[in-house]
């Protein structure tokens, strides 16, 4: 019974409701199986989906990026669901290349801040509070 079920509810969301194109259903099939999202909650995937058409490949790629972080990848898909549906998800596509490159913004902090401890530990007392009258 459980096994009927759970197949009757996936194959009717995804199969009769979406209308996403072939391509699209095969990159969502990808991502959950990927992260071990049951049938019925791809299915409301693929729903979701439908109404993001235009921003797809974006939506993918901070998905692909988020999921691969988290500790319940399905949990997490199914608060992101809901974010698209109250509106208030937003795309991180800039993320994923911000990691590479805007990361940049993050390792200079870090570099600062490592060089401002390294340069008052080591080279702060020798350089800074040396004088000419203590040599």
């Amino acid at each position: 019974k459980g096994g009927g079920k759970g197949g009757g509810k996936g194959g009717g969301k995804g199969g009769c409701k979406s209308n996403l194109p072939g391509w699209m259903k095969d990159e969502i099939r990808d991502l959950c199986d990927k992260y071990g999202v049951d049938d019925r909650l791809q299915g409301r995937f693929e729903e979701r989906m439908e109404s993001r058409e235009d921003t797809f490949k974006e939506d993918m790629a901070s998905l692909e990026d988020t999921l691969g972080n988290a500790r319940n990848p399905p949990g997490l898909l199914s608060v992101k669901l809901r974010e698209m549906e109250d509106g208030s998800f937003v795309a991180k596509g800039g993320g994923k290349g911000g990691k590479e490159g805007g990361g940049k913004g993050g390792k200079g902090k870090d570099r600062d801040f490592g060089g401002g401890f390294g340069g008052g530990g080591s080279g702060g007392g020798g350089g800074d509070s040396a004088r000419p009258g203590d040599w």
